[in-house]
């Protein structure tokens, strides 16, 4: 723990052993109790750094190890769980829990999120235009690019529990993770909002929704940002690290040049994240004392300053400094 860099956010991993707390993750539960027919059956797998710059370990997490690309900063942890102990997962009695969650918060997120994200897409899109959300869950984004965009949607999605909640909105959802999913017709985008953290082989994902949009067509992708403001202070204790669940983990940089390899050009990339700000005032209000400074307890913590704080949140936003981006990329 006498690693100098330790208050640089996710580059504090140096040699120490990052233990976050784990034992209220469900995937890690879940894990912890099928490890042994997990391993037996062969459904851990190691990931090479996708696109082959030299990489060098920065941490250790249990039995898996974290490693960070020399070139890009995108970080991958190995072993991790194949595509085929993911749909296991997914199939189970934790995924109905999980999917119950998600709609609870469901008028949040779609105020928050799936509206304005739908607004942006409008501008590159028209009415009519056919999308396919990779990990669409329960439809939610699906049903709010239908009712308030007009696009024609579809989705893929591993879990039979989240089917349920897909038939109410009226959508419809391939079982079938995207690996194996192959639309003919193809599409004039893709969607992809939080699930590049999830898969076994992130760019043989990407490739695979190349091979579903139209020449010419869009992939839009939300994600989280490991440089972003939230994670340079928080560091090794923010929910982001949640190993086996997330397995890969993206600054803007590894992000696009992920995506360039997969037969994309990049329109564009923002950080329209809003909740840095109170990602780190909740948890330093929580006992967190990491990026702890009495400059920015003044910024974040006083109410006499909430107008500087949400002015600081906009210029994090406005400059690539926040914890969630998104890339707009066009096929070739």
């Amino acid at each position: 723990m006498n690693n100098p860099e330790i208050k640089r956010g996710v580059y504090w991993l140096g040699d120490q052993v990052v233990r976050p707390r784990l034992e209220d993750d469900p995937v890690y539960n879940w894990f912890r109790s099928k490890k042994e027919h997990i391993q037996s059956s062969g459904q851990l797998i190691t990931l090479d750094n996708p696109l082959g710059f030299p990489v060098r370990k920065v941490s250790q997490i249990g039995m898996f190890s974290l490693y960070r690309c020399e070139t890009t900063g995108f970080i991958y942890a190995n072993p991790r769980l194949s595509t085929s102990a993911i749909v296991d997962y997914f199939s189970g009695e934790n995924a109905e829990e999980y999917f119950h969650g998600v709609e609870a918060g469901f008028d949040v997120r779609s105020a928050g999120v799936y509206a304005p994200q739908t607004t942006y897409l409008q501008k590159w899109l028209d009415k009519g235009s056919r999308i396919l959300e990779v990990g669409c869950g329960t439809g939610g984004f699906l049903e709010i690019l239908r009712d308030q965009a007009g696009f024609v949607v579809s989705g893929v999605e591993i879990a039979p529990d989240a089917a349920v909640y897909q038939t109410r909105r009226g959508v419809e959802v391939q079982q079938t993770p995207i690996e194996h999913f192959l639309d003919t017709d193809r599409f004039d985008a893709v969607l992809l909002w939080s699930v590049m953290d999830h898969f076994a082989d992130p760019l043989i994902a990407l490739r695979s929704c190349w091979k579903n949009i139209k020449p010419g067509g869009y992939i839009f992708i939300g994600n989280v940002n490991i440089d972003g403001f939230d994670h340079q202070i928080i560091g090794s204790e923010i929910r982001t690290f949640r190993i086996p669940s997330r397995v890969n983990f993206y600054n803007i940089r590894a992000l696009t040049e992920h995506v360039k390899s997969a037969g994309f050009d990049i329109v564009e990339c923002r950080t329209p994240g809003e909740l840095d700000i109170q990602i780190v005032r909740d948890y330093w209000l929580n006992g967190g004392l990491n990026g702890r400074t009495a400059f920015l307890e003044t910024l974040l913590l006083n109410d006499d300053h909430d107008s500087a704080a949400l002015a600081f949140q906009t210029y994090l936003s406005d400059n690539a400094l926040a914890g969630y981006q998104t890339i707009l990329a066009q096929k070739r």
